[in-house]
């Protein structure tokens, strides 16, 4: 799966419209790229740089070492194919582009990093300056080898002045980042929005334990219209990961008409992972999580990732609730090679799950049918198959250690009476 590239042409004589190779007092080309962009900021009303196809780097003119979008502009070029600004040799603590203004905007272009390790970003949308970032449109882009994230939308724990928000990426690719993931969007963001992007992870790239796509507090994300989600082999992480920051509470994932495939070889990993957790502290409660509409699917290449399990959500909420949020219309593609294997499609590990699971499906490639999606959300509670039977497994809980702040109605298993308890609420926990 690839995301598509379309040249953008260039229309010659529109206003605030300046070619990097033509400087409009000169018609020589700018000495940097950078020195273009800044010619067009500092317009009146800011403008368009247009970057013409070719392959810009620190021998060229203009030479390229790295754009900060510091201004209103609107940088574009003649397509992924045609223009592309490397970083190929050149320090890795180096950004290929710097976003610090709202309205800016990137496009139709690729995007080059380094290609070793490092802390160089493809794209840092960066609003340490103080001021909020709104706006933010990333589109028709690939970008590829880069030291570190991809993507990075910077954010901020404390600070509501240091944000980026009302942003987007579309019809984008990125792939082969060498640390970290392929996307990050940061505390407090919200509403970001990625819109047929492909994040492709090959041998060796990213760091493990770490998402392709980590999304750390903030608000209002959506994944929708076929994003792609690709690992490669060795890609021990989920593809990716939600959770609250050391804000209270965070509200409002939503994965929709998505693909996750996932190159499993004994990871523990899950492809969606949504936890309020961050280095074993607990922060605060989810809410406003919508999975619906999605393809899950491991690959099965070799006798060590075979007869694995589908792993497609795991949702880790401590006592803390998960409130508001479906699971629907999605299906998991189980590639298996005998009818004993141990599957587990959905792992939920908490309590006051008010979590909506309906009408999933899983597509069996070994008995070529489709059966219904067994479904658990107790405290903590496991979906697991064998063969052709389902269980649900509800851990036993002692009496002494039973919530006091569950919810009128909740079931739990009580080990000290071998019982199943109902909370009744001001009568307590009472045998069912």
């Amino acid at each position: 799966m690839r995301a598509a590239y379309v040249d953008a042409p260039w229309t010659p004589g529109l206003p605030g419209l300046v070619n990097a190779l033509s400087h409009p007092s000169t018609g020589s080309p700018f000495a940097t790229l950078q020195a273009a962009h800044d010619y067009v900021g500092a317009l009146p009303y800011g403008g368009s740089l247009y970057i013409p196809g070719g392959l810009y780097g620190v021998d060229t003119l203009p030479l390229f070492n790295g754009l900060e979008v510091s201004a209103k502009v609107r940088v574009f070029g003649d397509g992924a194919e045609k223009t592309i600004l490397s970083l190929d040799g050149q320090d890795p603590s180096l950004h290929v582009v710097r976003l610090t203004s709202s309205r800016a905007k990137l496009s139709d272009m690729r995007l080059v990093g380094q290609d070793v390790t490092g802390t160089g970003r493809g794209v840092f949308i960066d609003p340490s300056g103080g001021s909020i970032i709104r706006h933010v449109e990333l589109d028709n882009l690939l970008i590829q080898s880069t030291p570190s994230w991809g993507v990075y939308v910077g954010g901020h724990a404390t600070d509501a002045s240091q944000i980026t928000i009302l942003s987007s990426i579309r019809n984008c690719q990125i792939q082969d980042y060498k640390t970290n993931g392929a996307a990050y969007v940061g505390n407090a963001c919200t509403t970001v929005d990625f819109d047929k992007v492909t994040f492709l992870g090959s041998s060796g790239n990213g760091t493990t334990g770490v998402a392709q796509v980590t999304v750390d507090g903030a608000w209002m994300t959506r994944f929708h219209n076929h994003c792609a989600f690709e690992h490669g082999l060795g890609a021990d992480c989920p593809s990716l990961a939600w959770k609250p920051s050391v804000l209270s509470y965070a509200h409002g994932l939503s994965i929709e008409d998505c693909d996750f495939e996932h190159y499993y070889d004994g990871s523990a990993y899950w492809q969606i992972e949504v936890a309020p957790f961050d280095n074993g502290v607990q922060h605060g409660h989810l809410g406003g999580v919508h999975i619906q509409r999605n393809l899950f699917q491991r690959v099965t290449g070799t006798a060590a990732r075979a007869n694995q399990r589908v792993r497609a959500l795991k949702i880790t909420s401590g006592l803390n609730p998960v409130r508001g949020s479906t699971f629907a219309f999605n299906r998991m593609l189980e590639n298996r090679t005998s009818d004993a294997a141990y599957n587990d499609e959905i792992y939920f590990d908490g309590i006051n799950h008010e979590f909506a699971l309906y009408s999933n499906d899983v597509w069996d490639t070994f008995s070529g049918t489709v059966r219904p999606l067994a479904i658990g959300n107790s405290y903590p509670s496991r979906v697991s198959r064998t063969a052709d039977q389902s269980r649900y497994r509800m851990p036993p809980i002692a009496a002494a250690s039973l919530p006091g702040s569950a919810v009128e109605g909740e079931i739990a298993a009580n080990s000290t009476t071998h019982h199943l308890n109902e909370n009744q609420g001001g009568a307590g926990w009472q045998p069912v």
